[in-house]
C-alpha cells in the first residue's frame, strides 16, 4: 500500500485480491465437482448430478461470501493511517512476544551463560 493512496483505491486493491483468490477457488471447486458428480449420483434426491442451476447458485453464493469477507478488512485498511502503522510497526508488541521468560524461569538455573 502506498503512502497517499485514496481510501477507494485501497478498498479496490484489497477486495480485488480477495476476489481473485475466491475466483480461483470457485473455479477449482466447480471443476472438481463436475468430475465427482458421478460418484455422488446415488446420494442426490430430486436433483440431477449435473444441475446447472445448483452449480451456478453455489458459485454465486461463495463469491458473495468472499466479497463480504474481503470488504470488511478492506474498509479497515482504508481507515488506517499508514504513517501510524509504520511508526507502530517498529515497536515490539509485548503481548505477542513469546521470547520473554516468566519471572519463575529467570533464575540462574535456567539461564544460559557464555563462559
Amino acid at each position: 500500500m502506498a503512502l497517499g493512496a485514496l481510501p477507494r483505491n485501497v478498498v479496490a486493491m484489497v477486495v480485488g485480491h480477495g476476489m481473485t483468490l475466491a475466483s480461483a477457488g470457485v473455479a477449482a471447486g466447480l471443476i472438481g465437482a463436475a468430475f465427482l458428480t458421478r460418484l455422488m449420483q446415488s446420494l442426490l434426491f430430486g436433483v440431477r448430478a449435473q444441475d446447472a442451476a445448483t452449480f451456478a447458485g453455489v458459485a454465486i453464493l461463495l463469491a458473495l461470501v468472499a466479497l463480504i469477507a474481503s470488504y470488511i478488512p478492506a474498509m479497515r485498511a482504508a481507515r488506517l493511517d499508514p504513517t501510524e502503522a509504520l511508526r507502530e510497526d517498529g515497536l515490539p508488541n509485548r503481548r505477542r512476544c513469546s521470547t520473554t521468560l516468566p519471572p519463575s524461569a529467570r533464575s540462574s538455573r535456567y539461564s544460559l551463560s557464555m563462559r
